[in-house]
């Protein structure tokens, strides 16, 4: 009896461990392959994953672009010059053309700021007006100069640049007589001080004296006067000490 109990206990105490250790191998077991078996499965599943395209339930989701800074692109704004802008950049490359004595392409540039600066700025399209005269001016084209000065000045009348580049291009052009009108008003306007339009305006003087007694000897005949007018106009002089001998000599000279 004791035996077979002793048999008894012995085979339920090896049943307990078994069962103690089996089970949890068991369950470890059974962890693991879920484990492998749910991976699997996950990478079967992974075309169908949320993606920035896509929300979970797989609908199409339109999402606006990022730029660097994490700030959405479409509500960046983007700044469009103004009319006023435009024109000063043409008017800046034209400045600059000119500078490298590329007369043409300022040319383009300043008719381009004029064809976009509004009416109302008065001042900017006198500018303009002038610094094209300049270019033409530098191209010897005389005529355009003088018309985009007289554009200048009918904005502003008292513009010293225009009038002095009007009247050295009527100069070019022999119109010496209004050339004298502008480069006056020049230096009127500079109240004496500037020092080479005195000199401008000098010559311009002389020029239109010349021009004007050749006008004048085109249809006049020059006489010289007689002798007998010569000796009474001296004699007039009575108290000249040279009274007596001078219209002797001069009456001796080759003067008919």
């Amino acid at each position: 009896m004791s035996d077979s109990t002793n048999s008894s206990f012995g085979f339920l105490s090896n049943w307990k461990f078994s069962l103690a250790v089996g089970v949890p191998c068991f369950a470890v077991g059974l962890g693991a392959t879920y484990y492998f078996y749910s991976k699997s499965n996950n990478k079967n599943l992974r075309p169908h994953e949320p993606t920035a395209k896509h929300d979970i339930e797989g609908n199409n989701v339109d999402r606006k672009p990022l730029v660097s800074n994490g700030i959405d692109s479409n509500t960046v704004k983007v700044h469009k010059p103004t009319p006023s802008e435009q024109v000063e950049e043409f008017k800046k490359q034209g400045n600059a053309e000119f500078t490298k004595q590329n007369y043409d392409a300022a040319i383009t540039f300043y008719t381009q700021a004029l064809s976009m600066c509004p009416l109302t700025e008065k001042g900017l399209l006198s500018t303009l007006y002038q610094n094209r005269a300049a270019a033409y001016s530098k191209l010897n084209n005389n005529e355009n100069c003088v018309a985009d000065c007289d554009k200048a000045l009918a904005l502003v009348p008292t513009y010293k640049k225009a009038l002095s580049r009007r009247a050295r291009a009527l100069t070019e052009l022999g119109n010496f007589k209004l050339a004298l009108e502008d480069i006056t008003a020049v230096v009127m306007l500079d109240e004496f001080k500037n020092q080479p339009d005195i000199m401008f305006a000098d010559s311009v003087i002389k020029s239109l004296g010349k021009q004007n007694l050749e006008e004048y000897t085109k249809h006049n005949a020059f006489n010289l006067p007689t002798k007998i007018f010569i000796e009474n106009y001296l004699k007039s002089f009575s108290e000249d000490p040279f009274n007596d001998e001078f219209p002797q000599t001069l009456m001796k000279s080759e003067v008919k």
